[in-house]
């Protein structure tokens, strides 16, 4: 591991400065996230980033896919692990890939390769058990607890009936690769669920069993038996106890962001859900810290089309040849968004909105423990960068025109100030996440 200091491309904007400057973002918890091709710890009290994983991001290179995958790395409740999933190529079959994964003592910086290889590497979620000394993961249907250990072997759990089909998509839209990078699950922004729970494991079972990631369900371990939370639930967050669970509802055939979507809230010792009293363009959900009675959620609100007239007439056409054209040559549009996050009370059932923002998506959203701020991930959309490029700024080439920038929403002043956190940094998770 390294110190990362003075990268002319850094562009931490808050978070290292001196903590006597800036009190709020240095109270920020240590996470990890995707900076630069690869993993880093992001320490604000120790004023410090380490660089965790060297293999970078899955890419193709001759022998096939290689490289950590992006939206497989999960920390231990306590802080102290964090495991990532790595590709290499199949030396069975030369066509294929394979799956391990590296474990790091974040206290340390000691590494240690786990003794699994998966073959079936298609839609593969993984948590750290409560007692941070095994990994949870399935591999295709059925679901393992391997030991945190050099030399520890899988345990089967479970398995789910093998049904035939596939599932996922692509699309044509610049910011979604990043958009879905934030949430790691599926097309349109959904995200599933595996986490253990003091009642059991509460997962989203894999494709085809599931569509687009919906569904909830808890495996009890005493009764080697699981129980449906929700059919229709996506985007699910755990209670900092872990003994409920709330996440969107979106109508029938639908994503998240939906102008009808609602929230749901599960006790997942009785399974009785209680459907909240609001409906909007809800697309994903969080909790309050322990004891708030509090949920944080976030909506996506389609304004219309970005404007790309302003655009040289070369990039438009580049953009226009990923997003297509009608039957009559017209291309098709680029939509625009406009986000917001919500606090809501469950006490009083109050619904306040805290931000709203010209932007394509919220992607990841945590409160911190001491009920300070809330942290969250924005991709951008494409108005920026259709500005900058008519104002002559050049780009390298090949060029990203979306990013994902981090904020920190202020939570102790009547009126919620928001703090830039740091620009292309993607996915961050905290302590207990996936």
């Amino acid at each position: 591991m390294r110190t990362l200091r003075g990268l002319a491309a850094f562009l931490i904007v808050l978070l290292f400065t001196s903590a006597s400057a800036q009190p709020e973002t240095s109270s920020l918890p240590p996470f990890a996230a995707i900076f630069d091709t690869n993993i880093h710890w992001f320490d604000a009290a120790a004023d410090s980033v380490l660089q965790l994983s060297t293999e970078g991001m899955d890419r193709n290179v001759d022998e096939g896919r290689v490289g950590f995958i992006r939206d497989k790395f999960t920390i231990s409740p306590d802080g102290t692990i964090l495991v990532y999933a790595i590709l290499e190529p199949d030396p069975v079959n030369a066509d294929r890939e394979r799956l391990y994964f590296m474990m790091i003592d974040l206290n340390t910086g000691e590494r240690t390769e786990l003794p699994v290889r998966l073959a079936d590497i298609s839609r593969m979620h993984m948590s750290i058990s409560l007692d941070n000394q095994s990994l949870l993961y399935n591999e295709g249907v059925t679901f393992y607890r391997l030991p945190l250990t050099a030399s520890g072997q899988p345990t089967p759990l479970f398995a789910l009936p093998d049904m035939s089909g596939g599932g996922g998509g692509g699309s044509s839209y610049p910011s979604d690769p990043l958009f879905w990078l934030e949430r790691g699950g599926t097309t349109g922004g959904a995200r599933p669920i595996l986490a253990e729970t003091p009642l059991g494991l509460v997962f989203t079972p894999p494709p085809p069993n599931s569509i687009d990631d919906r569904g909830v369900y808890l495996y009890d371990f005493e009764q080697s038996q699981a129980f449906t939370v929700s059919d229709s639930m996506t985007n699910a967050a755990l209670s900092a106890d872990r003994t409920q669970i709330a996440g969107v509802i979106p109508p029938d055939g639908e994503r998240p962001g939906h102008p009808e979507t609602t929230i749901s809230v599960v006790d997942l010792q009785t399974l009785v859900q209680e459907r909240l009293t609001i409906t909007d363009a809800i697309d994903n959900v969080t909790w309050g810290p322990a004891g708030s009675n509090t949920l944080y959620y976030s909506t996506r609100r389609r304004t219309g089309d970005i404007n790309l007239d302003l655009l040289p007439f070369a990039d438009r056409e580049q953009l226009f040849s990923f997003t297509g054209r009608f039957a009559d040559g017209t291309p098709v549009g680029i939509p625009r968004y406009e986000v917001g996050i919500f606090r809501y009370d469950l006490t009083t059932g109050a619904s306040t909105r805290l931000y709203y923002a010209d932007a394509w998506a919220i992607g990841r959203m945590f409160a911190t423990p001491d009920s300070s701020a809330l942290v969250f991930s924005q991709v951008t959309g494409l108005q920026r960068w259709v500005s900058e490029r008519a104002a002559g700024i050049d780009y390298p080439d090949p060029y990203t025109p979306a990013q994902t920038d981090l904020y920190r929403l202020d939570l102790t002043d009547n009126i919620s100030a928001i703090e830039l956190v740091g620009v292309n940094v993607q996915r961050p998770t905290f302590a207990g996440e996936s």
